[in-house]
């Protein structure tokens, strides 16, 4: 094939259209880098016109409209870049960015492993994962994510800030100390740095230098929602609520449509006794995004302390109607339901929760502990509660549940240990006497067992009904 010839092939044009859309890419992004948003985007559409599944593209689409807020807009082009190229790392990392904004975690992280699939050593999936696992609790994963972000980009910023954030969480805080002190020196004008080490100087009870940590990155950055989230904890610590108040109201003028900047108002507001006003806060917060499980959650908690259950229930269910995917409100909805004394429909919420899901660590316990109360599916409530105990290793809770199972197994010499951690973590618990003391009377250690009865019934007399009572006379003979 001659030169002439091949200009005018099929391969060639398909080129020439691949180039001209590239320089055409290259130009948007300038256009919207410099705030010239509808020309950029006119530009990227009138690209998407000529190659419809042209990826990256897609994903600049869907990168933009993410920055704009326009979210249901944005997961249909990061859908369509995936579907365009399934082994696209930038294309599955744009997706979860989606999924995130959306606040839909279980489609965000299962974006980023496979970014991580695709690409074991791409950062920014690690990093966004370690958030998202700081987030729900585990924080062992998070500072694993953390460490494996800090050795493929030892120079990220991002990833470096992660591990300062896991550490923290984990409570090493001298680890912690040394690399926000480096990060302090690298970054000096980086408010998320800033705001780190406030976070830090919170946690070692310096509430001085914490505040001024938090109000530098708040010089750098105005409206810093980390910040002002700092401060907000240090304003309620320090039983000030209505400094709270005065610092975010103001910021809420300027970021109206802020959720999580509403939630930390009806913070400071329940602090301050005006439930009225925080009810009303949150109900803004969750109007002007839909999608913000932890408005809903306060609502709820709201409703639970003012003895609405039912409301609190409806909010909740209504939250899984939206995110089926939401273990949080699926466990509250459980939770409520025992509160109200439907412990059938409770298992059947938790039996729901945890189907399938192995990270809803207080629904299998709560699941487990309603089987070893009914005497039914005791092995498997077994597997529930260490599995609970994997995720929650210090939740006294999860201690007296596993011991009671063992003690409804027939297994007292196992639940000792359990229960008396449990005790040990909360001696005031009236349930954990109540077990602890049934399983010392099972193995025929009645001295043990009359004192912890005896605690417990004198804690709570209606704790164990009849059989708490009958066994507190037995082993008193």
């Amino acid at each position: 094939m001659g030169p002439t010839e091949y200009w005018n092939s099929t391969e060639a044009r398909k080129a020439q259209r691949l180039y001209v859309s590239f320089c055409e890419l290259a130009a948007s992004a300038l256009d919207y880098a410099e705030g010239r948003v509808p020309e950029a985007h006119k530009r990227l559409d009138a690209v998407l016109a000529r190659v419809p599944n042209l990826t990256p593209v897609l994903v600049m689409k869907a990168q933009w409209l993410t920055t704009e807020n326009k979210l249901d807009e944005a997961l249909d082009r990061a859908k369509a870049a995936v579907a365009a190229d399934p082994l696209s790392a930038p294309a599955h990392f744009a997706l979860g960015v989606v999924h995130d904004r959306r606040r839909e975690t279980l489609e965000a992280a299962n974006s980023y492993t496979e970014v991580l699939r695709l690409n074991p050593r791409a950062a920014a999936a690690q990093v966004e994962l370690s958030r998202l696992s700081l987030r729900s609790g585990d924080g062992a994963t998070a500072l694993k994510y953390a460490q494996e972000a800090r050795q493929a980009e030892p120079s990220s910023l991002d990833a470096r800030v992660a591990l300062a954030r896991s550490l923290i969480a984990a409570g090493n805080l001298s680890r912690a100390e040394a690399d926000v002190s480096e990060l302090l020196k690298l970054a000096p004008n980086a408010p998320v740095v800033h705001a780190v080490n406030g976070t830090l100087l919170a946690s070692k009870n310096n509430a001085a230098a914490a505040k001024a940590a938090f109000d530098r990155a708040l010089e750098l950055s105005p409206g810093f929602l980390e910040a002002l989230g700092g401060l907000t904890y240090l304003d309620l610590v320090a039983k000030a609520p209505a400094r709270a108040i005065a610092r975010l109201e103001p910021e809420i003028a300027k970021q109206p449509t802020s959720a999580p900047l509403l939630a930390l108002l009806a913070r400071a507001q329940s602090a301050a006794g005006d439930q009225t006003k925080a009810e009303q806060t949150l109900r803004r917060a969750v109007s002007v995004d839909p999608r913000f499980t932890a408005g809903y959650n306060m609502l709820g908690q709201l409703y639970v302390q003012q003895g609405r259950l039912d409301e609190a229930r409806s909010e909740f269910e209504g939250m899984v109607q939206r995110d089926p995917s939401a273990v949080g409100p699926r466990t509250m909805v459980g939770m409520l339901l025992e509160m109200q004394g439907k412990r059938d429909n409770a298992r059947q919420s938790y039996e729901a929760t945890v189907k399938g899901n192995e990270n809803a660590p207080v629904a299998a316990n709560n699941l487990a502990f309603i089987y070893a109360e009914q005497g039914t599916n005791l092995d498997v409530a077994l597997q529930l509660a260490t599995s609970a105990k994997q995720r929650l290793p210090d939740d006294p809770s999860v201690d007296d549940t596993i011991g009671w199972v063992y003690y409804k197994k027939d297994l007292a010499s196992l639940a000792v240990k359990p229960l008396e951690d449990s005790l040990r973590k909360r001696p005031g618990s009236a349930a954990a006497l109540y077990h602890l003391g049934m399983t010392y009377a099972r193995l025929g250690d009645n001295g043990k067992a009359r004192e912890a009865l005896d605690r417990a019934l004198k804690l709570d007399p209606t704790i164990g009904g009849d059989e708490a009572k009958r066994a507190l006379s037995s082993v008193s003979r």
